[in-house]
């Protein structure tokens, strides 16, 4: 009976741990196929949510695929073509990732499409990914209208004309492709070809899906060749068609306006009742009425509309617009009192202050700015707002100040360090230009460029000179035959009194280097005072040419003048 019990534990025990393994078996593999489940219901339901325009949980639902497979396509393809439709930049990282794992021609050729889109000139990602293309997809007429549309943008007519012209034959019943190749010999010098251009695209004002932008391009045709009533009469169509935007309408009422006809007026009233719901829409009226010398009628008709949309945001800034637009200082400084901007209480201290400045009210201009720099916070968009204010203000000494606040508060944002380097070397401000490369040398000490820099201000402004002395000979070190970096160690040699040395370092330079204007300033410096005038003189008339500072001016000046010294 014992032998027998002891037996009967065994068995469970085994059993036990049989069961126990195969537990742990069927986890370790139905837990990937549940991932897998889990990976393709949230693919399935971000295409439904996508087919039913429901783009939030289209995104959602993709990016919670993306969790459970980071490296799934499918998901990666769904948020990049709803960052597309919302023209968000953000695409062109997504159509790249896309790309990344799917290297077919179709998804490249997105991602080319997309970099010609978002990207900034010269457009190098859309170049490289068509280059890698060019055998892969030659026979490919989406292929060559992207190059096409890559030409065009570099300005390379005629090369973009052949591609096109490629991409009709490869595609003749694609309308997409003979319209581009209309627009562009529509704009040809050569009246034939613009005549082939304008012909195709009357063909294509009856296309149900390219038709308005075939007629837009007739309009603008039509009012370059200052032929009024046929514009009125491509517009006419525009309107017509399912895809007229406020564009199209606030155009038709630029040519009724133009014409003189008095329809103008009840067109106009039409837009403003089409309009009348929509703030963004109010804003873009008022925007093209102040254009047309509008604004006082601007003025009055958004003070008619009901005060909850007078109150949304952009209508106030439209309101702004008209103010300014008059000239209306004082009553633009009363509207703005009674005001109550909420997230953007920035702007509306940063007009306030602008008004009192148009009123002479130095001491107020003053505080109402630095209240909109602190409303502002440190929100980033709200900062790099007030800059443009700034800019386009023509307030100099607060943008390059609110530059600093920037780059105090958010030390990544290093654009700001060119913008203030552009800033103070347009007037020729050495010591403003010295705190910038002293700011660059120390985020990057390897930026030889900015070690040189800051040597060469600090020389010309005789501060901290043996530090200055070491960073000239630093910077020489790495790049010995850079003419740039070269000039300013010899200059460095020659405030210690070294002249011929410093010399010597420019004599191993290419000597067409040496001509550049900024270089050539330098080089007659030390040719002066080595006693070499007359071949001097032939690199400081090079120098003349440069944008110099303060303190070049001055080198230039006690050598092309030593009488005065």
């Amino acid at each position: 009976m014992t032998v027998r019990l002891q037996v009967m534990r065994k068995i469970m025990v085994l059993g036990l741990a049989l069961l126990g393994v195969g537990l742990v078996a069927a986890w370790f593999f139905a837990r990937p196929a549940y991932r897998r489940y889990e990976e393709r219901r949230a693919v399935e339901e971000a295409k439904e949510f996508l087919a039913k325009r429901d783009f939030k949980n289209a995104s959602l639902s993709a990016r919670r695929a993306l969790t459970v497979n980071p490296r799934d396509v499918e998901p990666c393809r769904i948020i990049a073509e709803l960052a597309d439709m919302s023209g968000a930049p953000a695409a062109l990282e997504w159509w790249g990732r896309v790309a990344q794992l799917s290297p077919t021609v179709a998804d490249r050729l997105r991602l080319a499409s997309a970099a010609l889109r978002y990207q900034p000139p010269p457009f190098a990602l859309a170049a490289r990914t068509l280059k890698g293309l060019a055998h892969a997809a030659g026979r490919e007429a989406a292929y060559h209208s992207l190059l096409g549309q890559l030409d065009l943008k570099r300005n390379r007519l005629a090369a973009a004309t052949q591609e096109f012209e490629r991409a009709v034959e490869l595609e003749p019943t694609n309308q997409f492709h003979q319209l581009n190749l209309a627009v562009l010999r529509l704009a040809s010098t050569n009246q034939a070809i613009a005549a082939q251009g304008r012909q195709s695209l009357e063909q294509l004002r009856t296309s149900p899906t390219l038709g308005a932008v075939a007629l837009r391009s007739l309009i603008a045709d039509s009012l370059k060749g200052k032929n009024l009533a046929r514009a009125r009469q491509f517009s006419d169509q525009v309107l017509k068609t399912p895809q007229a935007s406020l564009d199209d309408r606030l155009q038709h009422a630029a040519i009724l306006r133009q014409m003189k006809d008095p329809e103008f007026e009840t067109d106009l009233l039409s837009i403003q009742k089409r309009v009348s719901t929509n703030a963004l829409a109010i804003y873009a009226t008022t925007t093209w009425m102040i254009g047309q010398r509008l604004a006082a009628q601007a003025g009055s008709w958004l003070k008619s509309l009901p005060s909850r949309l007078r109150a949304q945001q952009p209508v106030p800034l439209a309101v702004v617009d008209c103010y300014e637009a008059q000239e209306d200082w004082p009553g633009l400084e009363t509207y703005l009192q009674g005001q109550q901007w909420n997230d953007m209480e920035f702007m509306r201290y940063a007009l306030l202050s602008r008004a009192a400045a148009k009123q002479h009210e130095t001491v107020t201009v003053q505080s109402r700015w630095d209240t909109a720099v602190r409303q502002a916070g440190d929100r980033i968009d709200a900062l790099k707002a007030l800059l443009n204010l700034a800019a386009k203000w023509g307030w100099e000494k607060d943008r390059d100040h609110l530059l600093w606040q920037i780059l105090q508060r958010f030390p990544r944002e290093r654009w700001t360090l060119m913008d203030l380097q552009q800033s103070y070397m347009r007037v020729g401000d050495t010591r403003g230009l010295n705190n910038v490369f002293t700011a660059m040398a120390t985020y990057n000490p390897s930026n030889f460029v900015a070690l040189n820099n800051l040597a060469a201000t600090s020389l010309l402004l005789k501060t901290n000179l043996p530090q200055a002395y070491n960073m000239a000979k630093e910077a020489f070190l790495h790049y010995p035959t850079n003419a740039t970096i070269a000039s300013t160690y010899a200059f460095s040699l020659y405030c210690q009194g070294k002249t011929h040395q410093g010399l010597a370092v420019l004599q191993q330079i290419d000597p067409k280097a040496l001509q550049t204007p900024s270089v050539a300033l330098y080089y007659g410096v030390l040719l002066s005072r080595a006693g070499e005038s007359g071949e001097a003189q032939k690199y400081l008339g090079l120098a003349r040419k440069s944008h110099l500072l303060p303190e070049e001016q001055t080198l230039l000046r006690d050598c092309t003048e030593p009488a005065r010294k």
